[in-house]
């Protein structure tokens, strides 16, 4: 029994102790639960998910979440997951296919091609692959044979391809041609041999492995740039106008809101866009940063980094991204090595009452956001002014190099019923952005060029100095061609926030050097006497550095200027 007044001590919690609850959604929208350690990295989660999924080629795959301000990020394998979130928890995430590989059928086990079959059906879906109305039907038997085996006259009744929701705009005509191919085209698959055959197929697609990032040039057009494991795509609308190796890309880097595209081919070029906030232009720098390092490097070994140029100085802390994964060669090796029994595929069925559920309620992306996103919306009612479908009206672009830099007119949509959804709203949950309310309706003349990252595309200009845009830490690649040096731009950079923020940080660090200046003269020169003068002159500490460095540099200024 304790006295009054007496002091009962209570040891702290440690921090390794509290806990924090995440949610992952998986593609099959399925969720995972997990309780993390306040300070758990987020390699963490990712090796639980994966080890949830009985999955260990997981260099593929990554967690997304979005932010209070409705930005998506990756998740950072080696940051604290919860102060990435910057939020509250229980914490709100998205199991998804990070990096798309070249060969889907080469993957080693079938595990990882079902979870990739997963990403892509729901790529299919929500817009982002962009295919002809033919090439649109072969996927959706392929889909179909998978779920529901082979056609059945007395189980599959007519109309039976309506309760899958297969794609973003579905209608009777092409639902007919996916009965037809399940019922005479895909008859004898297994649903693994199935899901192969539609890897095969989508991997053909210029989109595949595509994620957009709306963005606008300086005349306002809405663009589209994306990275593939081949290397940056630019879109405008349906039509893609530039494409650039990854050999060919030197850095990537970013200043306010402005993203720069360093390419080096015959001469050396910037490409510049621009994005709505800070924010998105730093998620799309870091995807391309991840992707170039990827599937460009041998070895992870061989990624160089380097900061800001405010940073190399002290002023400001710069960008520190650092790309923490292995590489695809890398990945691949491993994947090789792998000896164990193939895990047994545990399918999810998609189920048609939802799928009803979801027509009658206009559609939910991820049980969440609505996937009637205005952009896939505004896609197919804009795409008549942009580029009426069956037409070949070209869009004037700029050809670096004929060898390594790929500039298209081609219609991915050749007929006037063709299927072409283009891009739309990521499929993170919660997810909106004004930005896709928002579709250019003229092609950009004179060669320049829009991509998407959700801001503003600027022209092409030539290689003038890097300086004028804050170096950002970029994956370089080493022993790369150089191009000619003096090149005469093709336009100018508009001012942005980071020559502010130089000329406001050098005018701070003048201003305040001037002023100690003065007042190391006003103690070591002023002619008057006072108190607190006085105290310092008799110091041990001034009378040295009098005699050892003032009065030399004294009368070496004088010997030089007042000769």
């Amino acid at each position: 029994m304790f006295r009054f007044g007496s002091r009962v001590s209570v040891l702290p919690r440690s921090r390794s102790d509290v806990r924090c609850q995440c949610t992952v959604r998986l593609l099959d929208d399925t969720e995972v639960q997990c309780d993390i350690q306040k300070d758990a990295k987020g390699q963490y989660l990712i090796d639980h998910v994966c080890s949830s999924l009985n999955l260990l080629e997981k260099d593929y795959f990554g967690l997304r979440f979005v932010d209070a301000e409705k930005q998506r990020h990756w998740l950072d394998p080696v940051k604290n997951v919860c102060k990435q979130m910057k939020s509250n928890p229980p914490f709100l995430l998205c199991f998804r296919v990070k990096f798309y590989p070249p060969e889907p059928s080469r993957l080693h086990e079938e595990i990882t091609r079902y979870e990739l079959f997963l990403q892509l059906k729901r790529d299919l879906l929500h817009g982002r692959l962009l295919c002809s109305t033919e090439d649109a039907a072969h996927l959706g038997a392929y889909i179909i044979q998978a779920e529901l085996g082979d056609y059945d006259q007395d189980d599959h009744p007519h109309g039976y391809v309506s309760e899958f929701k297969l794609f973003a705009k579905q209608s009777a005509k092409l639902e007919q041609k996916v009965t037809e191919l399940h019922r005479e085209h895909t008859r004898g698959q297994a649903p693994a041999e199935a899901e192969l055959n539609f890897l095969r197929k989508v991997k053909e697609l210029e989109t595949y492995g595509l994620d957009p990032h709306p963005v606008k040039d300086v005349l306002g057009s809405q663009m589209y740039l994306g990275f593939t494991h081949q290397g940056v795509v630019i879109f405008q609308g349906n039509k893609k106008t530039h494409f650039f190796k990854w050999r060919d890309v030197q850095k990537f880097t970013y200043d306010s809101k402005s993203f720069h595209i360093y390419i080096v081919a015959n001469e050396k070029q910037i490409y510049d866009f621009r994005c709505t906030t800070p924010a998105a232009v730093k998620h799309l720098w870091k995807c391309a940063v991840e992707n170039q390092a990827f599937f460009s490097f041998e070895k992870s070994s061989d990624v160089t980094l380097q900061r800001s140029g405010l940073a190399r100085l002290g002023f400001l802390r710069g960008s520190r991204f650092r790309f923490s994964g292995r590489t695809e060669k890398e990945v691949s090796a491993e994947s090789g090595k792998i000896s164990r029994q193939e895990p047994q595929v545990v399918r999810s069925p998609t189920k048609p009452e939802l799928v009803a559920k979801k027509k009658k309620a206009g559609e939910e992306e991820e049980g969440e956001a609505p996937e009637s996103s205005p952009l896939n919306e505004t896609f197919h009612d804009a795409l008549k002014e942009l580029q009426p479908i069956g037409t070949s009206t070209p869009i004037k672009s700029l050809q670096l190099n004929a060898n390594s830099l790929t500039t298209t007119n081609k219609d991915l949509s050749p007929s006037p019923v063709a299927y072409s959804p283009c891009v739309s709203e990521p499929t993170t949950p919660e997810e909106t952005s004004d930005i896709q309310n928002q579709l250019a309706k003229e092609s950009l003349p004179n060669g320049h060029h829009s991509s998407n990252c959700g801001g503003t595309v600027t022209g092409v200009i030539g290689m003038g100095s890097p300086s004028r845009a804050t170096e950002a830490t970029a994956c370089e690649v080493s022993g790369k061609s150089q191009g000619p040096e003096d090149l005469q731009p093709a336009c100018t950079l508009r001012p942005s926030a980071a020559a502010a923020v130089w000329k406001a940080v050098l005018s701070a660090v003048v201003f305040f050097t001037l002023l100690l200046a003065a007042l190391l003269l006003l103690v070591l020169e002023a002619p008057f006497h006072h108190s607190a003068i006085s105290q310092i002159r008799s110091t041990p500490e001034f009378h040295q550095f009098n005699a050892e460095y003032y009065q030399p540099f004294k009368d070496w200024f004088g010997s030089v200027f007042f000769l």
